[in-house]
């Protein structure tokens, strides 16, 4: 049976800059490799998307270790598309929504840190709306139903590795949720929470038996001190 280590990358950057590590995903990072040198066998394959943020903890933490191979079905949905089509139709559709997200600008350009790493009420109504599809198919928007159809593409990609396989994989919140979905038949809010109280470089450990996913456990993150536990 396969064994699938899921890990997901670091602190990102800023909302106007996501895709990159912050200071403390580099450090979390770091500490995600030494972790993984002194406490964990050797992977027999390591992946990562291919998304920035994705790449850069997987080099960090790998340091120069196995080849990580990129796929991009473990790739994030595309958050900034997504927001680039949903906010203009929603503030078109609701003067509330427009000045809602307008205070979200408004503290971006003021230059506040907190912004960055807080999820806004108005963030939340654009996921809703993603979500229920509320606009229909979008050129170039991935809906939920595809981004979900892809991971499990992904998934099935290491269930049909060699038997005993160890398996590495530096993803996203969301795809790692998908997985542990497909383990335990959860369905969006119940994947929505666990995404959301994941950490960054938290750890997910999967077996594949018979060509199903089962939980092993869920979002480690012993090689982090308190102060670097962080959600986004």
């Amino acid at each position: 049976m396969p064994t699938l280590t899921l890990i997901r990358h670091g602190q990102a950057g800023t909302r106007d800059n996501y895709d990159v590590l912050s200071e403390t995903g580099v450090a979390q990072a770091r500490l995600l490799g030494l972790w993984l040198d002194q406490r964990v066998p050797a992977f027999d394959a390591v992946f990562s998307g291919s998304l920035e943020r994705q790449r850069q903890t997987a080099a960090i933490a790998m340091n120069g270790g196995l080849e990580v191979r990129e796929n991009p079905d473990w790739n994030e949905f595309d958050m900034d598309g997504v927001f680039e089509a949903i906010v203009p139709l929603l503030s078109e559709a609701d003067a509330g929504f427009r000045e809602r997200y307008g205070l979200i600008q408004t503290e971006i350009a003021g230059g506040g840190e907190s912004i960055h790493r807080e999820w806004k009420p108005a963030d939340g109504e654009v996921m809703v709306a993603w979500l229920k599809n509320r606009f229909g198919e979008m050129a170039g928007v991935e809906s939920w139903e595809a981004f979900r159809q892809r991971v499990r593409r992904a998934l099935q990609s290491v269930a049909g590795m060699d038997e005993g396989a160890r398996v590495c994989v530096f993803t996203s919140a969301l795809p790692a949720a998908l997985c542990i979905a497909e383990a335990l038949g959860l369905e969006q809010p119940q994947i929505l929470s666990l995404a959301g109280t994941s950490y960054n470089t938290g750890i997910t450990v999967l077996r594949i038996v018979s060509g199903r996913p089962e939980l092993v456990s869920f979002n480690s993150a012993s090689h982090l001190p308190e102060q670097l536990l962080t959600h986004r």
